[in-house]
């Protein structure tokens, strides 16, 4: 006779102390062998222009670019439509 267990997709949260010594445990050694994955340095700022900062100054090329992509997907919609006639 064969016993199906169903089993839950939830995450289950393990709240004992121990898991989470054993989970801090984890992280130091983690921390030990690669300090670099671990370094939360901020960035200089001083190596950064102006206008590397501004997320604004992209806007006008994003929209030429939407408008090359539109054309060609027009261009590409009427070939195959073409094609298909």
């Amino acid at each position: 006779m064969k016993i199906y267990t169903e089993k839950s997709a939830e995450a289950k949260v393990i709240n004992s102390p121990e898991y989470q010594e054993y989970l801090e445990f984890l992280e130091e050694e983690a921390m030990s062998k690669n300090p670099d994955d671990f370094c939360f340095q901020k960035p200089d700022r001083s190596s950064y222009s102006e206008s590397d900062l501004d997320i604004f100054s992209l806007e006008n090329q994003i929209r030429e670019e939407t408008a090359i992509l539109a054309d060609e997907y027009l261009v590409n919609s009427y070939e195959i439509i073409s094609a298909a006639i």
